[in-house]
């Protein structure tokens, strides 16, 4: 294998991602300016690997330093919204072990510290005896059959009756993307955050990127009576739906607005052919009563100094607890 670095996108990215079957909108261009909209620390990088002059993988990252010295290499960076990125191959399954040694190699000799990476096309036992760390969360995917009727029988009964109340009371979708959309969410956004006496994790500017730079986004919001009582920003590829944010206002719990939002969310999904809903985060009995199942979702480190993966860990341990100490003063 030959390995090719790219310090910044070629401009043909999303014609070139497009010839791989693992590609994810969080691999286009557009996310990834998304992604270095986020801070001026982050450079948008890329490498490809190629046999015999064929590419074979292409692998977009985000370089950021830490302390002025450490390099991270991170496909996905976490913390930025991304759900899916890594290697998009086209190889074998018994050569990416392979490829992902000649990867970490050369990753070492650019001079990188520490490297982060996700894929749901790598098992977990190849990216393990290649060194690298698993760590295991949950997140909740609905498998969507192929009509609105079917995927209203996968709800349960409690959740279908709740949407009929929505109904009943006014509640209807509206989906058009416009600069009041970030800001409606946020505001929800916040005061979900508030009732756990949390600080919301990022802010308005998150979701304006967002809105400005993807094209492949559902803008979603519930109106009853004129007002909006629940927006939501819903990301989506050609095999999956991902929700990316969603919220209401305690007070117009009432109207079941997010019951409602996640069946439109389901309803454009089978409308266009879409095979999965991520409703991404923990477990949650919310979540389960539309007719997904609780799955692992795993992410990857290995760092090349001793003492960097528990100091990365240390780090995000450290930044949930200064979202909690910001959001108990904030009160």
């Amino acid at each position: 294998m030959e390995a090719k670095w790219y310090t910044e996108l070629p401009p043909d990215w999303n014609d070139t991602i497009a010839s791989f079957e693992n590609s994810t909108v969080f691999h286009s261009s557009e996310w990834l300016n998304h992604v270095a909209d986020q801070s001026s620390s982050f450079s948008i990088k890329a490498v490809a690997l190629f046999e015999n002059e064929t590419m074979v993988a292409l692998i977009p990252y985000v370089e950021v330093k830490k302390a002025f010295v450490i390099k991270i290499f991170a496909s996905p960076l976490g913390g930025t919204g991304t759900n899916f990125m890594g290697p998009l191959f086209n190889l074998e399954r018994s050569k990416l072990g392979y490829m992902l040694d000649f990867l970490l190699t050369e990753i070492r000799l650019k001079g990188y510290h520490h490297v982060e990476m996700n894929s749901r096309h790598i098992s977990k036992e190849v990216f393990v005896s290649t060194g690298f760390r698993s760590h295991t969360s949950i997140t909740n995917i609905i498998e969507l059959p192929e009509t609105e009727e079917e995927a209203w029988s996968q709800l349960k009964s409690s959740c279908r009756n709740r949407i009929k109340k929505a109904q009943k009371q006014g509640c209807t979708m509206k989906s058009m993307k416009d600069d009041l959309l970030p800001l409606q969410f946020q505001k929800r956004l916040e005061a979900v955050y508030s009732k756990q006496k949390l600080k919301a994790p990022f802010g308005v500017e998150r979701s304006r990127s967002l809105c400005r730079n993807v094209k492949n986004i559902l803008p979603l919001r519930i109106v009853n009576d004129g007002n909006v009582v629940a927006a939501g920003i819903f990301p989506y590829d050609d095999d999956s739906i991902y929700f990316w944010g969603g919220a209401a206002l305690p007070e117009d719990y009432k109207y079941y607005p997010n019951e409602i939002m996640h069946w439109e969310v389901i309803k454009f999904a089978v409308a266009n052919n879409i095979k999965n809903y991520n409703m991404c985060g923990g477990t949650s009995q919310f979540k389960n009563k539309f007719g997904g199942k609780d799955q692992e979702f795993v992410t990857y480190s290995l760092s090349f100094l001793p003492f960097l993966d528990k100091a990365r860990a240390l780090y995000k341990r450290l930044h949930f607890l200064k979202i909690r100490i910001k959001g108990f003063f904030s009160k």
